[in-house]
């Protein structure tokens, strides 16, 4: 988890350059263990609606309702949508870990519009496909610009 918020295209490029991807729930367990993850970070990473969505999840639209896994494109094969997949129009997906002011929401799936210049943003967790990568990160300070300028 990483307890800053980027737009959906950082977040796929910072999970990127780990050598991983935006997570994507398979099941209703993983689900659960991602929402739990996310909700200790919710103060730092809560959306500026305050409807308690605040981490990407790795999901993508091409102009229809089928959702595809950003990383390899499979289709998914088990889904959690608060409202259904979205429409035409949404590209992007995000994880409730609170219920908002319509509650029943935690746990669920968001759509949203994402495009390059969009301002949503969410916090990111990141998946392995093998075994977790060990780094040290610098700069997740308010003060510090580092990961700004380096990645």
């Amino acid at each position: 988890m990483f307890p800053e918020k980027r737009t959906n295209k950082l977040a796929q490029k910072l999970c990127n350059k780990l050598g991983g991807n935006i997570m994507v729930p398979i099941n209703e367990k993983d689900n659960q263990e991602v929402t739990e993850l996310a909700t200790k970070y919710f103060k730092t990473c809560e959306a500026k609606s305050r409807g308690g969505r605040i981490a990407w999840i790795g999901l993508t639209s091409n102009s229809s309702t089928e959702w595809k896994s950003m990383s390899d494109e499979v289709g998914l094969s088990w889904e959690n949508w608060r409202d259904g997949p979205g429409n035409t129009e949404t590209n992007c997906a995000f994880l409730y870990t609170t219920s908002g002011s319509r509650g029943g929401e935690r746990g669920r799936w968001g759509a949203g519009i994402c495009q390059e210049f969009n301002p949503l943003r969410h916090c990111t967790i990141c998946e392995f496909k093998s075994i977790s990568p060990t780094f040290t990160l610098r700069g997740l300070c308010k003060d510090s610009p580092f990961d700004r300028k380096h990645f």
